[in-house]
């Protein structure tokens, strides 16, 4: 009899820690709140830059390219410039080869939400 009721704790035992096992795991992180920012490269199909783009936010396909919210362009060609849209301009890009990578807000954009 004796091994029986060994038996009950141990089995009872594991149950319980088999039980509060779902409570040690961690919560998931909540989202994150902050504006996601990519670089957005449009090139030739030899690979030269046309355009350089960072975007604010979403950047979607769609059946007129890729589209999202841009707050800096830098244009390569005739005679490069830096154009800067504090606001934010929706813009869609079509463009033979387009190269996406996340990046960090503009320092521009990060002095201008501190004023």
């Amino acid at each position: 009899m004796r091994e029986n009721s060994n038996s009950g704790l141990v089995a009872g035992g594991l149950l319980g820690i088999l039980l509060l096992a779902g409570c040690a795991t961690p919560a998931p992180p909540p989202p994150s709140t902050e504006t996601p920012y990519a670089r957005v490269v449009a090139t030739d199909i030899r690979g030269r830059k046309i355009a350089e783009y960072v975007a604010e936010g979403k950047v979607s396909k769609t059946e007129e390219g890729t589209a999202f919210r841009a707050v800096e362009r830098r244009v390569f060609s005739p005679k490069p410039m830096l154009i800067r849209y504090p606001l934010g301009r929706p813009v869609t890009v079509k463009a033979p080869n387009l190269l996406i990578t996340p990046t960090q807000k503009p320092g521009w954009l990060v002095y201008l939400d501190r004023k």
